[in-house]
């Protein structure tokens, strides 16, 4: 499986510093799980703080960790927003809670010292027979409101399949295990119903 942080470099500045907090896991509202139900579901996430060039020379000069991005109040505030309940008839959406998580991570830190602000948002319940399902989006301080790139990955997607053309190959299905990303286009759209695509791609399997 590739791992979601292996990203192409055309997308991300290549050349700087990166503060990040590694997997955040909590639950929250955002949508009906892989059963179709509307209600808390568990939820993982990490948040890449791409710095300008030469941010953390102060840092360095001092020593002082002050000087720099304070990881430890963004973790306590990121973790609240994530705790905070949300109720059925008001839940977040996949972009509107990353959204905003790039927010927060904007106001905790120097605005112009931090370029964009990359977010992995794990899902692992929202596809049944995959392991995880998970959504890495940017947002850049030019327009913290709107994402600036988005990707979707369907981990270790199971599909039993009928493969080969001998009789005794055709009686049984086989394990498959396929990963699938999706590149989403920026700007104003409706939301991919991910659920209902990947239960189509079953049908035409």
């Amino acid at each position: 499986m590739v791992p979601l942080t292996a990203m192409s470099p055309l997308q991300f500045p290549s050349t700087t510093d990166i503060v990040f907090v590694d997997t955040l896991h909590s639950s929250a509202t955002i949508g009906p799980d892989c059963w179709g139900r509307i209600r808390a579901q568990p939820i993982n996430v990490s948040i890449y703080l791409h710095l300008e060039q030469s941010y953390l020379d102060i840092s360095g000069q001092t020593d002082n960790v002050l000087d720099t991005v304070n990881y430890g109040r963004l973790t306590k505030v990121i973790s609240t927003l994530l705790d905070t309940p949300r109720s059925e008839d008001d839940p977040y959406s996949i972009d509107s809670l990353i959204l905003a998580i790039g927010k927060q991570a904007f106001e905790l830190s120097d605005a112009d010292g931090v370029e964009e602000v990359r977010i992995v948002l794990g899902i692992p319940k929202m596809i049944l027979l995959a392991s995880n399902f998970s959504i890495e989006a940017t947002v850049s301080r030019m327009d913290p409101s709107v994402l600036t790139s988005k990707r979707v990955l369907v981990h270790d997607l199971v599909v039993p399949v009928v493969i080969g053309v001998n009789g005794h190959e055709r009686r049984e299905r086989q394990r498959v295990v396929v990963n699938i990303i999706f590149y989403e286009g920026v700007g104003p759209k409706s939301p991919v119903d991910y659920q209902k695509l990947i239960r189509d791609l079953f049908k035409v399997r």
